[in-house]
Formats: C-alpha cells, structure tokens, sequence
C-alpha cells in the first residue's frame, strides 16, 4: 500500500535522522521497524512517532540528499522467511483478509512435510498487488484456493503422491486418448535471473547478479 508521510525538511546524504510531515502520520501509517524507500534509496529506520533513525543507502542503493515533501514509503521485506509464513502476512496485513479465514496450522503442516526450506528473501520497494507477489511465489509449486464449504483459504505443494497410484488400464481408466501439437505454448528457451542488485529499480536481467539460461 502506497504510505502518505513524507519529509518535513531536506535531508542531505549525511542525515541520520529525519521527521515526517504531515504531524501524527507516524502512527497511523509506519511501524515501529523496517525498510523504506525515500527516491531511489534504501533505509532502515527505527521510528518513535513522526521522528525516524536510519541507515542510509542499503542493499546496493547510494545515500543521496532530498528535498523536502519527498515521499517516504515503506517496504515489504522477507529474509530467508519461509514461503507459508509470508504468503500469510502478505494476505492478513496487506490483503485484508481475516485471519480465521486461514488455518495456518494447517498450512504449516504441508510445508513442514514439504517444503521446510522453502525460503524466500525479497525487499519490495514500490507498492504492489497482494495477488500480483503471491502469483510469483506460486511458480515455487504452491496452490492457493477458496474452499467454499469450509469457508477457509487452502495451501498445497506440487509433491510425489502420498500411496502408490493404482493400476491403470485402457479397460478401467481410459475412456479415450486424442493428440495434437502445441508448439505455441512450447518453451525453447528459458531464463532465470536470481540475486537481485537494486531493490529499487525494475526487474530486468542488468539488475541481477546471476543468471541461467537454458536453450
């Protein structure tokens, strides 16, 4: 979600502190810890009402000087977080959704079985769709669905299957058999960029450290 507060004043690339405006917005609007984002920079701040303590020009950004009424915007972050615990806070404290909606002992038993190192370590800069971030985390092998008699949001694993299957043959299971080419939707060439450089800037392959492409 996009934040209101901004700078009272200018800051230069040496402050170490700072006050937001408008007065009370520290508050309502902040937590007590976290990443923000003011421009194209990273800071962790420590907050006691409209005053924040920072550490300037993190996780691969530069300290720089800013104007006043620049906007101070709060970053969603994870480290090495497990994938159920931040799909939930992404739901619960972004999306609105009510807790008793989810069984998260539930959750935590599928991932204990697994996915126990499913873990995920993102700083996320800008305001972005709650279903957008879980979007990219299901091509992890997670399902997410609306369970409508229970009223509950479930969570699966791709996984090998829990008993051996049984025996197929074309007099019990198949009915019928049909075949054609897809070649559309047919992947030849694939790429995965991982370690990102600057949290702040968009998701292209100049903004990642590794990458791996398969042809």
């Amino acid at each position: 979600r996009g934040n209101r507060g901004r700078l009272l004043a200018d800051i230069d690339a040496a402050a170490g502190s700072f006050q937001l405006s408008p007065a009370g917005i520290g508050d309502l609007e902040y937590p007590a810890a976290g990443f923000a984002t003011i421009g194209s920079e990273l800071v962790w701040f420590t907050r006691y009402g409209d005053t924040m303590n920072v550490s300037r020009g993190l996780r691969g950004t530069s300290a720089a000087q800013h104007s006043a009424n620049g906007t101070v915007q709060v970053a969603f972050y994870c480290e090495k977080e497990r994938a159920d615990s931040v799909i939930y806070r992404l739901l619960v404290n972004y999306g609105n959704v009510p807790a008793w909606y989810i069984n998260f002992s539930e959750w935590q038993a599928e991932f204990n079985r697994w996915g126990n190192q499913m873990l995920l370590s993102a700083v996320i800069c800008k305001p972005t769709g709650v279903s957008k971030l879980i979007a990219e985390i299901n091509q992890l092998g997670i399902t997410i669905w609306w369970d409508e008699v229970a009223q509950k949001i479930r969570i699966k694993l791709n996984h090998p299957p829990d008993t051996l299957p049984v025996s197929w043959n074309d007099r019990n299971n198949i009915m019928s058999i049909t075949a054609e080419d897809n070649d559309d939707e047919r992947a030849t060439r694939v790429e995965l960029w991982t370690v990102q450089i600057d949290p702040t800037k968009e998701l292209n392959k100049e903004n990642f450290l590794r990458g791996y492409i398969s042809v």
